[in-house]
């Protein structure tokens, strides 16, 4: 048993992409719930991945997402933390909550 707690947001599997027409049909043929058909997420610049989204008994969400388009897209990019510091830099975040007079989370 999965305890989903208050949490939000979806629990996601990778299997080999060839598996995920299969498991669609047998969610049909057992009349389970799925949410989202099978179906390819273009990624410009990158791979395509394959999901198909069921919903547990309590309506929470499971993606199984194909597992080779899933591994390309989760590579480590060298310049990732230099991106991620540049589109913060950028996004005149801290202009926002001081205009609110709100406090900005710090990591």
């Amino acid at each position: 048993a999965v305890d989903h707690a208050a949490a939000f947001g979806r629990i996601a599997f990778s299997c080999p992409q060839k598996e995920l027409p299969d498991l669609e049909d047998l969610m049909k043929r057992e009349s389970h719930s799925i949410l989202t058909p099978l179906v390819s997420l273009d990624t410009p610049g990158k791979a395509t991945v394959q999901v198909v989204i069921l919903a547990d008994p309590d309506g929470h969400e499971i993606c199984f997402v194909g597992d080779e388009a899933f591994r390309e897209l989760s590579k480590m990019d060298p310049k990732g933390s230099k991106l991620l510091d540049d589109a913060m830099e950028a996004d005149k975040s801290d202009e926002w909550f001081a205009t609110r007079n709100k406090p900005k989370a710090s990591g």
